[in-house]
């Protein structure tokens, strides 16, 4: 077994992510445009293992811009982990893992390193725990969904002209997080301005996936909810399951009732009827784009299925605050 790291994606990881199956037993899932959403890293290394000429496991980290408690810090985003099954059970995450830790701590006296898993992916949450991560912080992620998005409101692509006007107001609609990823966006984004400035605006990235198995009550939820509707049927592909990434949700005080407009907006421009936000479940805009959904006022406040697990150069990091982060490559 051989274990190389790199600056540059090693020759077949493309091929090799999309062959595995990912998640847990309420959905497992194969990434598709697996090239695209590596382009929405900041500046990774790649860690893998070979054996032979054999790709049989790999480990991304993204080295992040952060700014924790109003003060600038490097960050690492821990990526896709991935094993081939047949190596499953000899410890090759772990290794991996450890490799890429190790590596961290000798870049930066002051870095902190973190990862978006799902709660219910053990194998992985016990690896990192292994490594010194805990439990920081919740993920929830919001879906939406339009059958019929339409275009309702004159959006504007997010240029350098904005850039200082989109700085300004994440630090505003994020001013209750302890830690805000504040990386310059490779993912597009689109604005809806007024006189004022951005009144509501986000970062878009096109997701797909192929659906390899659903829990009972997805399974449940599909038979009721989507088969016996037409277009529904028709918008829902579990061999090519695409949605919108939405990242950086910003909405100036004031301007939230037009999140619906704007949503639906992006939606129509994509051609496509799902979009996804992922925010800390304790966070104040969450609260704002919850309540913004059918529905929402209704539906009690709860956790996050998403863990944030961290670690501060090698030791545990303690927050209590919300966390503006999401799952980069998602």
């Amino acid at each position: 077994m051989k274990f190389m790291q790199s600056e540059q994606a090693p020759n077949g990881l493309v091929t090799f992510l999309e062959s595995i199956t990912f998640g847990t037993d309420g959905l497992r899932y194969q990434r598709l445009d697996v090239a695209r959403q590596m382009q929405r890293l900041n500046h990774p290394v790649f860690f893998s293992a070979w054996s032979g000429t054999d790709l049989v496991g790999s480990y991304i980290l993204d080295r992040r811009n952060l700014m924790v408690h109003h003060q600038p810090m490097q960050g690492y985003y821990r990526g896709a982990l991935a094993v081939h099954p047949s190596w499953q059970g000899k410890a090759i995450a772990t290794k991996l893992t450890g490799k890429a830790m190790r590596w961290q701590e000798e870049q930066s006296a002051s870095s902190l390193s973190y990862g978006c898993i799902d709660k219910e992916n053990l194998r992985s949450l016990k690896v990192l725990s292994k490594h010194g991560a805990e439990f920081v912080a919740h993920l929830n992620m919001l879906m939406l969904y339009r059958q019929w998005p339409r275009k309702q409101l004159e959006l504007v692509p997010l240029d350098d002209q904005l850039k200082n006007n989109e700085d300004q107001l994440s630090a505003q609609t994020h001013k209750d997080c302890s830690v805000r990823d504040i990386t310059v966006h490779a993912n597009p984004g689109y604005a809806l301005t007024d006189h004022e400035g951005i009144a509501i605006s986000a970062r878009v990235a096109l997701t797909a996936f192929r659906i390899m198995s659903m829990s009972r009550f997805a399974i449940w939820s599909t038979r009721l909810f989507v088969t016996p509707w037409p277009p529904a049927r028709r918008r829902f592909n579990p061999n090519h399951f695409s949605y919108l990434s939405l990242s950086n949700v910003l909405i100036r005080k004031g301007c939230e009732s037009k999140w619906p407009a704007f949503v639906s907006t992006i939606m129509a421009s994509h051609n496509v009827h799902f979009a996804a936000v992922y925010l800390d479940s304790g966070s104040s805009l969450f609260q704002t784009l919850r309540a913004s959904q059918p529905l929402g006022r209704l539906r009690r406040n709860s956790k996050g299925n998403i863990h944030i697990v961290a670690t501060f150069n090698g030791d545990s990091v303690k927050s209590g605050a919300p966390w503006h982060v999401w799952p980069v490559d998602a």
